[in-house]
């Protein structure tokens, strides 16, 4: 069972809504966001969203962010900053109301990072402005376009895969595709054959991004995350391979299905 993540770099809300993005440093130490939160509480601040970053499991401070509503509350904004800027683990309390009317956006943190690298988020908008425009203005071409960009990020992602994962590639990497390939949101993704001595894989990945966006298309759709895979298998196995759309979820399949072999 999955559950969507929203990521609330900004949210929407309703006219009649009090919406407030709060901003509280504090020690990291068991029972202090309980006890922040139950201040919340016992002031009817309902809480809409919470994230809590911190740098390293071993960081002596933590930044928890709350977008909070104060609809129902008797208690303002600065009134609730104050209270909790007074408990001793509290090192700063900052707050910032809607920038736009019936909107608020988190601001706060930039750069964005995962994993210690920089991260961009882009939505479907985006991504879908992106590769319509390329395949638009290139047609054929735009697609290798993509299928070779795709290659050299798949090689790239297999570097830090080496530096960042302490397992055998060539037997866990059909599993570390599946976690992280649901953890960033691309789709879903099961290995269904694994082949090393042989040099064949087949995974199977449920509601791929890039053929979701596509619509409707009588041929497989995946150019740039196909090329990924290629660039990936390549790296970490030293040899030349492609990847091959056999279904996809654009042309009404269940699923999109890649088989990768050497070249």
């Amino acid at each position: 069972m999955y559950q969507p993540l929203e990521l609330s770099r900004f949210i929407r809300f309703e006219k009649n809504r009090e919406i407030y993005l709060f901003l509280i440093t504090h020690e990291n130490k068991p029972g202090i966001l309980a006890k922040e939160t139950k201040l919340l509480a016992d002031s009817n601040v309902n809480i809409v969203n919470i994230v809590v970053s911190s740098p390293t499991l071993e960081a002596r401070e933590i930044t928890t962010t709350l977008l909070l509503d104060f609809s129902n509350s008797k208690k303002s904004p600065k009134n609730i900053a104050e209270e909790l800027a007074s408990f001793k683990e509290v090192k700063s309390v900052d707050f910032v109301e809607p920038q736009l009317p019936m909107v608020i956006f988190d601001t706060y943190h930039f750069p964005l990072t995962l994993a210690g690298e920089r991260a961009i988020v882009w939505g479907e908008s985006w991504l879908k402005g992106l590769l319509e425009g390329i395949k638009r203005a290139f047609g054929e071409v735009g697609e290798t376009v993509l299928y070779h960009t795709g290659y050299e990020t798949g090689k790239k992602v297999a570097e830090s895969y080496k530096d960042n994962f302490e397992v055998n590639l060539r037997l866990s990497l059909g599993k570390l595709l599946a976690l992280v390939t649901q953890s960033m949101g691309w789709g879903v993704l099961r290995a269904v054959v694994w082949d090393v001595d042989e040099r064949v894989f087949i995974l199977r990945v449920r509601d791929l991004w890039e053929c979701k966006l596509a619509g409707k298309s009588d041929k497989p759709n995946s150019q740039f995350y196909r090329g990924v895979l290629a660039g990936i298998f390549t790296s970490i196995f030293g040899r030349e391979m492609v990847a091959l759309e056999t279904k996809c979820i654009a042309k009404g399949d269940e699923y999109c299905e890649f088989l990768i072999k050497s070249r």
